[in-house]
């Protein structure tokens, strides 16, 4: 099974895209997103420039539909070819309706190609409602397409838009505090902790409570008898054994 793809937005970037995918008109606007990669096995991309298309350099901007040049693309691949970045298109849906429509489909078979021409070995496109979801799916050169499982925003507070919740191009509701809905959500994520003593072990102990499903624990000091009083569930053995 493959690890799960995720699409990671900081949060100022990603409201500065709503705010230009969105200026008002109710026309589609759109952007281009250069990404980062993760090592492997893990399948994670993390927005590192977000390139505004003006919208008055768009041929055709409609409630449904928008035409830009191609000039942008290739800026972008000019960015991001040295180190072989990721570029997904990014547009609005206005009317909020979160799926990929047929146009989309079309869009993407006639422009993804040219930027595989160029280089790279997978690239994507993505969609954003008002409310600042976001659906991205991304393409091998073969053109074989598989969904984004996630997309996050992480902001001043962190956002999730999960694409396998999304029903009939509407997401669900987020799910309350201390639910079963959010010890299911936990379940699919996984956490940091940097630092693992007086306040770490504490964090580390409460995310394992609330069933975040993988945990993974930084620090590079040992358990001695100077700081065995706070570290959670550490013993004298361990002081011992350092």
């Amino acid at each position: 099974m493959k690890p799960h793809i995720t699409l990671a937005i900081g949060g100022s970037t990603h409201a500065d895209l709503v705010r230009h995918l969105f200026p008002g008109d109710g026309l589609e606007a759109a952007a281009i997103l250069v990404c980062a990669r993760s090592p492997e096995p893990r399948r994670r991309l993390l927005v590192r420039k977000a390139i505004p298309v003006p919208h008055d350099a768009c041929t055709v901007r409609m409630i449904d539909a928008i035409v830009w040049p191609g000039t942008f693309i290739e800026d972008a691949i000019d960015m991001a070819e040295n180190e072989g970045l990721v570029i997904v298109l990014l547009h609005s849906h206005p009317g909020g309706w979160l799926e990929f429509s047929h146009v989309d489909d079309e869009s993407d078979a006639r422009v993804i190609p040219g930027i595989f021409e160029a280089f790279g070995d997978f690239h994507g496109s993505a969609i954003m409602t008002p409310d600042g979801a976001i659906r991205a799916r991304l393409y091998s050169p073969d053109m074989f397409c598989e969904s984004v499982d996630l997309v996050t925003v992480a902001g001043d507070e962190i956002r999730y838009f999960w694409s396998d919740g999304i029903n009939h191009g509407m997401l669900p509701e987020r799910p309350i505090a201390f639910t079963r809905g959010m010890t299911a959500e936990f379940g699919r994520l996984s956490a940091a902790v940097i630092g693992v003593s007086g306040t770490g072990s504490i964090v580390a102990e409460l995310l394992a409570r609330m069933g975040v499903a993988d945990t993974l624990l930084v620090d590079p000091d040992r358990i001695e008898w100077k700081n065995i009083n706070r570290i959670l569930y550490s013993t004298t053995a361990d002081a011992e054994c350092g």
